[in-house]
């Protein structure tokens, strides 16, 4: 159900070039033809909107790609840079939201979530990100690609969005402190690295910029499409609107709300902003002027246009007469064109054939071309009558019409209780009503995104081998306090640790006041562990068991036949825990570690039966530069022993998902013993090359 109690309208002023939004704007007497290049012409009509108390100034961008000899006689459309004009109206302002289009078809994600961001925060919280895709093939050559299809640009869209706010999200709320006596800057253990792989972006790091006093900047969003309701539906609290009739505002509007509720949102929590163009002066004749003066020579292109609207011959016409009633009676309104039936209404009051044009008839959004109180009463029916939830304004000429609608529509508005009198807070999410958000919206959220909270995460590691002194080395470096135990004597076990970047400890102590407990054993050292080793050990913390079995080595153990190699190991430890880094092999773990993102970057497979620990070890793997594979719960650990598809293959992510799939566990035994008679009957030890090749090779032929 709307809450229509005590609902006001939001007006937001667009700036493009700086001079306004009619062709000819640039020209006309009194505007400085210098303004597309100027910051303090974008601060004024800034200034002028905020005097009017507006919600928010909107920065539409684009790279120019119309035919360059338009700029003969025309100034593109757009600001040279929307993020630094932006910034210069950030400084000289105090409440007016700030909005700007970024692309998420070209643009990186990372890049995106630092400019907004930046911003928010400088401008104490005004920011909004106009998000949307880009569908020119015209702009698209110019970065040097083509355009995706719309499945893959809005595919791409809903991927950089949430990374977006997840970068937005990983500077801690209390994170910086700023404390000069103390000398603390920040509390590091409250800032998150962010990694994602996604189908279309990937990323990992942090963004180092806190929050602002509205947490992160607003998602806007412009466009009408099925596409565009799925994307403003999840993401978006204000939509900027394109439709020429109320009726066509009523259903875009509903369809924007429905989308929200769909994905769990509040339908109030997305406000429907529709297009208006203006010419606000004394009376109807002195703007119909105005606006004849402002098209120039454009008018004979515009009289063809017409003709196409309306399917009659215009060309013969006298422009300062009206037409013909042969004309009217022949006229029929393009089913393709809502601007049509506008169109062929004015026409029928009357009005010359250049009256009918500088009415506004082929204007993107309705135009109001008159006295103040016209543009009051479209706004007032539009809103009244759910179409919309306010309006983002386009005036011909921006140096004085937006001070021409302050002055004349904002007062009817106020005194007609449809627009506030004042800004109801500082912030541009305070001036929208849109809830607090901080980071990405659990209740939308569809990407496999991990937050890696723990950059000072205690470890304890049981094992210094190849895999375990590796582990204690690189999460060390990475900024963990790692602590690691072996059979060996203090003072040697101390010089190993130093040299890892570890602290040596003993077996009990190593598994006290730690979040994550790694045990990188021979298989058949379990067994001489203390029985009550981890009695004391909380159930949070997380333990991770590295082994393989080898029965060459490890001897005969009947149990394995009805049971997992890490099932076993559980029952010994008697605690729950997590298979990984068993199916990596040390010159991987040592050398193939690549950033998040990577292209073929190489997969672990992960098995047990807490998904929350899981989280956290996928985390972990992340950081030794790996992806991770849910390799399903402790009973299918099988899948990654040694023996399969999965053990020691160096796979990508979808690669260990199909091993994972494959494996055979009948025949892996037999495979495993194969492949270690094989290399045991070499001269000498074969390389860690050669180890993966061997493992590859009697995979492949596991069917012979």
């Amino acid at each position: 159900m709307e809450n229509v109690k005590n609902r006001k309208m939001i007006i937001g002023l667009t700036s493009g070039n700086g001079y306004g939004f009619q062709p000819g704007a640039w020209r006309t007497p009194g505007v400085d033809p210098t303004s597309y290049t100027s910051y303090d012409a974008r601060v004024r009509h800034a200034q002028a909107a905020e005097r009017g108390k507006f919600q928010f100034i909107f920065l539409p961008d684009g790279p120019f790609t119309d035919d360059s000899t338009l700029l003969e006689t025309e100034a593109p459309n757009f600001n040279l840079d929307v993020m630094m004009t932006l910034a210069a109206v950030a400084r000289e302002t105090k409440r007016i939201g700030l909005v700007a289009t970024g692309s998420t078809t070209f643009n990186a994600p990372y890049t995106l979530a630092k400019q907004f961001k930046a911003l928010d925060i400088m401008s104490h919280g005004r920011a909004g990100w106009n998000a949307i895709t880009s569908t020119s093939n015209d702009v698209a050559a110019i970065y040097g690609q083509t355009i995706p299809s719309s499945r893959d640009r809005y595919g791409r869209a809903h991927e950089v969005v949430q990374l977006v706010q997840a970068f937005w999200g990983s500077w801690g709320k209390d994170a910086w402190v700023h404390d000069q006596e103390s000398g603390q800057f920040a509390k590091h253990d409250e800032i998150s690295t962010i990694s994602l792989k996604g189908k279309y972006v990937n990323a990992r790091g942090t963004l180092y910029i806190p929050p602002s006093e509205q947490g992160q900047p607003i998602i806007f969003h412009a466009g009408a499409s099925p596409n565009a309701h799925e994307l403003a539906g999840r993401f978006a609290n204000v939509v900027i609107g394109a439709a020429f009739t109320i009726e066509d505002s009523i259903q875009q509007r509903k369809a924007f709300r429905e989308s929200a509720k769909k994905y769990g949102r509040d339908p109030d929590e997305i406000k429907f902003i529709a297009g208006m163009m203006t010419t606000i002066v004394k009376d109807r004749r002195t703007a119909l002027d105005r606006r004849l003066q402002l098209m120039g020579h454009l008018l004979p292109q515009r009289v063809a246009y017409l003709q196409q609207m309306l399917g009659i011959r215009l060309d013969g016409n006298d422009l300062n007469e009206p037409l013909s009633q042969e004309q009217l009676q022949a006229a029929r309104p393009s089913p393709y064109d809502p601007r049509s039936a506008n169109a062929l209404k004015i026409a029928k009051e009357g009005w010359s054939l250049k009256d009918i044009i500088a009415h506004g008839i082929i204007d993107y959004h309705p135009s109001i071309v008159g006295p103040g109180v016209e543009a009051a009463d479209h706004m007032q029916a539009w809103f009244e009558a759910g179409a919309c939830d306010g309006f983002w304004i386009s005036p011909d000429i921006l140096d004085d019409g937006v001070d021409a609608f302050v002055d004349e529509v904002v007062p009817i508005l106020q005194e007609r209780g449809l627009f506030h009198k004042d800004y109801e807070g500082t912030t541009l999410r305070e001036h929208i009503g849109a809830p607090e958000q901080y980071g990405i919206d659990p209740r939308v959220s569809n990407i496999k995104l991990l937050i890696i909270k723990f950059k000072n995460m205690k470890i304890g590691i049981v094992g210094t081998g190849a895999i375990g002194s590796l582990l204690a080395q690189k999460l060390s470096k990475a900024g963990h306090s790692v602590k690691v135990t072996n059979t060996r004597a203090m003072p040697e076990l101390e010089k190993i640790a130093a040299d890892l970047g570890a602290k040596a400890a003993t077996l009990q102590d190593v598994v006290k006041d730690v979040d994550a407990i790694i045990f990188s054993m021979p298989f058949n050292a379990y067994k001489d562990l203390p029985k009550d080793l981890l009695k004391e050990v909380p159930q949070d913390v997380v333990v991770m068991d590295t082994s393989n079995y080898y029965p060459f080595r490890d001897g005969d153990i009947a149990e394995l036949e009805e049971i997992t190699e890490s099932e076993y190991i559980s029952g010994i430890l008697d605690r729950p825990l997590i298979k990984v880094f068993n199916n990596i092999l040390e010159g991987t773990l040592k050398h193939k570690g690549t950033a998040a993102g990577t292209e073929g970057r190489i997969a672990i497979s992960t098995a047990g039966d807490n998904e929350e620990h899981k989280k956290i070890v996928a985390q972990i793997v992340d950081i030794t530069g790996f992806d991770t594979v849910d390799g399903g719960n402790l009973s299918e650990s099988w899948r990654q022993q040694p023996g399969t598809p999965a053990y020691c293959t160096e796979l990508d992510e979808a690669e260990l998902k199909k091993a994972l799939d494959s494996a055979e566990k009948g025949k892996a035994p037999a495979i495993r013993d194969s492949i270690m008679n094989s290399l045991m009957s070499k001269d000498t030890w074969p390389s860690y090359e050669e180890i993966l090749a061997g493992n590859r090779v009697h995979q492949k032929g596991k069917g012979k």
